[in-house]
C-alpha cells in the first residue's frame, strides 16, 4: 500500500488542481462516470471530449491473500450512440496467503460501446472488446480474452437503474481441468441523487464458470461532484459467499480532459 500511495498521491493532487481550475468554467459537459460500480450505463461521454477515470483499488480474500490495484479508463465518444475506451490497471500488488508479493503492470483491454435509445428515460447498450495479457505471469491473463456486454438502462423517479449481462471468453491453454473457457457475469447498480452535488449508488453483482465456484458481491458507494466535469467517488463491496472476495475498498475520479473535435 505504501508503494500505491506514492503514486496516487501526486496523481490525485494533481486531479484536485484541474477540479480547481475546472470550477470557472461554465460551457464544459458534464461527465458520465463508468465507475465504481461494476455495471456500466447505456450512456456514453460528451461526443468529441476525451473522458478519463483513474483511481486506487484493494480486494481482500477469505485465504489471506490481497490485490491491490491502480485501474484507468480513457473514454472517447463519436456520438451519443458510438463510443470507445482504453481500460485496465496500470499498476498491480498481487500478495499470496504466505506473503509472497508480485507486482508490474495489468491488463489492457479496448472496448467498443453501441447505444440504442427507446425514450427520454431509457435506453439498451452494446459492448465489444479485447483484453490483452499485457501483464507478466500472475498478475492477470495469460491469453487474450473476448468480452460482450448487454446493458439496460433507466431512469425511475428519483432511481437510476443500470443492468449488465456479460460474456466473456478466455483463450486458456492452461486452463484447470474441468474449468470452462466461458464466464457469464451479471450487475444490477440502482443510484440516486441525494443533491446537485451529492449520489449514492448500491449494486448486487456475480460471476458464473463451468468447473469453477459461482461469486456474488454487494456494493455500497457514494459519488461528489463538485463541478459538472469532475466527479470523485468512493465505496466499500463484500463477499456474499465464501467464494467471492471477502472484501473491497476502492475510491477515484471522473475527470473531463481535452475536446479533440
Amino acid at each position: 500500500m505504501e508503494r500505491s500511495g506514492r503514486i496516487l498521491g501526486p496523481l490525485l493532487c494533481t486531479l484536485a488542481m484541474v477540479s480547481v481550475q475546472a470550477d470557472v468554467v461554465t460551457d464544459e459537459p458534464a461527465v458520465t462516470p463508468y465507475r465504481p460500480s461494476a455495471a456500466t450505463p447505456a450512456a456514453l461521454s460528451a461526443p468529441g471530449w476525451l473522458e478519463l477515470e483513474g483511481g486506487g483499488f484493494k480486494l481482500a480474500q477469505h485465504d489471506h491473500s490481497s490485490q491491490v490495484t491502480i485501474p484507468y479508463a480513457v473514454k472517447l465518444a463519436f456520438s451519443e450512440d458510438w463510443g470507445v475506451r482504453l481500460a485496465g490497471n496500470s499498476w498491480v500488488e498481487n500478495k499470496d496467503e504466505s506473503g509472497n508479493v508480485v507486482t508490474g503492470q495489468g491488463d489492457t483491454g479496448i472496448i467498443v460501446k453501441r447505444r440504442f435509445a427507446l425514450d427520454d428515460k431509457s435506453a439498451f447498450g452494446l459492448e465489444a472488446g479485447i483484453v490483452f495479457p499485457t501483464s507478466k505471469a500472475g498478475l492477470g491473463l495469460s491469453k487474450r480474452a473476448w468480452v460482450i456486454t448487454g446493458i439496460y438502462s433507466a431512469e425511475y423517479g428519483a432511481f437510476h437503474s443500470d443492468a449488465n449481462l456479460y460474456l466473456m471468453h478466455t483463450a486458456l491453454e492452461d486452463a484447470p481441468e474441468g474449468a470452462g473457457r466461458m464466464t457469464t457475469g451479471w450487475a444490477w447498480a440502482l443510484s440516486r441523487q441525494l443533491s446537485e452535488n451529492w449520489s449514492v449508488t448500491g449494486e448486487f453483482s456475480g460471476t458464473r464458470q463451468t468447473g469453477a465456484p459461482s461469486t456474488s458481491q454487494f456494493l455500497m458507494a457514494g459519488a461528489y461532484t463538485p463541478v459538472r466535469s469532475f466527479s470523485l467517488d468512493f465505496g466499500a463491496a463484500f463477499g456474499l459467499n465464501n467464494q467471492s472476495p471477502k472484501w473491497s475498498i476502492f475510491g477515484g475520479v471522473t475527470m473531463l480532459g481535452m475536446k479533440l473535435f
